[in-house]
């Protein structure tokens, strides 16, 4: 049995109900648990309750999970939480007390700086993602080197130490968000000396015997183990729900974008027609511009034809005035003024008058 890895033990305890296997990985993982348990509750026989949970979480779990799951990374998370949950109100407390104190000096590296640090340092390493949490889990709670840790994570060594270093990195920066100031180097040097210590003899056994045969275990270790199994239970409905929310604010997100460029393109579209528009009115404007300035030179026309009008008329009136005087008054003035008729005249003037040198033979003969 020591020689399959976990998943192929779990398979085992949850195919043939195999106590061996259980008690193998129970075995290779209680050191693990135990401290993750001891860190968060700092007392021993709390820690071995929830050590004693942890494995009956797991014994429940173990047909459940993922065959590509790093089962040390899920047994600290499963810790976490059920420790979590042990002394919630206990841990609020601590944890104000331990950021009070954590304004001195950070370069840790005795026993007094690691009880200041352990308290917080589940909650830090929990805070990561799956995989940096596996592999500081791996590195430094394990004892693994990268070549063991990569072909864990199904890496190459390179990638693993490059996952170990910027996990190390953000928790760096956690714990300076809590005032521990520490380097990286000084905070794996830390986990690694101190994080994993060896559990008490036979904790491994009355562990299994606990998970698989529900022999020797409290009615408070059950609630635990319920209470864990429904906060992972809430946990994964979580995440399920914000995978959800992410997808649906992705698609809100594009939608809104979407919406934008069209109400970009309208107001785009619409400042052409105001454009065009306003051209139009100023062009209208023009053109009834010119329309006053012909109808203003066509009525100056007008007045200027009339007025020439009324001189020619008064031009023509004053003409026949003209014509009128010097027209003869009479009928001898008519005759005078004909050549012919004055010729005519004068010669009948000339026979009805006797001459003056001449005796008038009218009176003579009549007498």
């Amino acid at each position: 049995m020591t020689t399959m890895d976990d998943m192929e033990l779990l398979r085992e305890y949850a195919t043939r109900h195999s106590e061996e296997a259980f008690a193998t990985l129970a075995t290779r993982h209680i050191d693990l648990v135990y401290s993750a348990a001891l860190r968060h509750t700092r007392n021993h026989h709390q820690a071995q309750e929830v050590t004693q949970a942890v494995f009956v979480v797991l014994a429940r779990k173990a047909g459940s999970l993922n065959p590509r799951t790093v089962l040390a990374g899920w047994l600290f998370q499963t810790a976490r939480l059920t420790a979590a949950n042990y002394v919630r109100g206990e841990i609020r407390r601590v944890r104000r007390e331990q950021e009070a104190c954590m304004q001195s000096d950070p370069n840790h590296h005795t026993e007094e700086s690691w009880r200041h640090v352990a308290p917080i340092l589940n909650e830090i390493i929990g805070g990561l993602r799956e995989k940096d949490r596996d592999a500081i889990v791996l590195r430094f709670f394990q004892g693994k080197d990268y070549r063991q840790v990569a072909a864990v994570l199904g890496a190459t060594e390179e990638a693993a130490q490059m996952r170990v270093s910027r996990a190390l990195e953000k928790m760096r920066k956690m714990f300076a968000r809590r005032g521990v100031v520490l380097s990286a180097a000084a905070l794996g040097g830390a986990i690694a000396a101190q994080g994993t210590q060896a559990a008490p003899a036979g904790l491994a056994a009355t562990v299994v015997a606990g998970a698989v045969h529900g022999a020797a275990m409290t009615a408070s270790t059950l609630t635990l183990a319920e209470g864990t199994l429904k906060i992972m239970a809430w946990t994964k409905a979580k995440v399920t729900i914000g995978a959800g929310v992410v997808v649906l604010l992705a698609f809100q997100q594009h939608q809104n974008a979407v919406q934008a460029q069209q109400i970009a393109a309208a107001r785009q579209k619409l400042d052409g027609q105001a454009q065009a528009l306003a051209a139009e009115e100023s062009r209208a404007q023009e053109l009834e511009q010119q329309t006053a300035g012909i109808l203003e030179t066509e009525s100056s026309q007008q007045k200027d034809l009339e007025r020439l009008r009324t001189r020619r008329k008064a031009a023509g009136q004053g003409s026949q005035s003209l014509a009128g005087a010097h027209a003869p008054s009479t009928l001898l003035a008519a005759t005078l003024s004909d050549p012919d008729a004055r010729e005519a005249l004068r010669q009948q003037l000339f026979t009805a008058q006797p001459h003056p040198l001449e005796p008038d033979h009218r009176g003579t003969e009549a007498g």
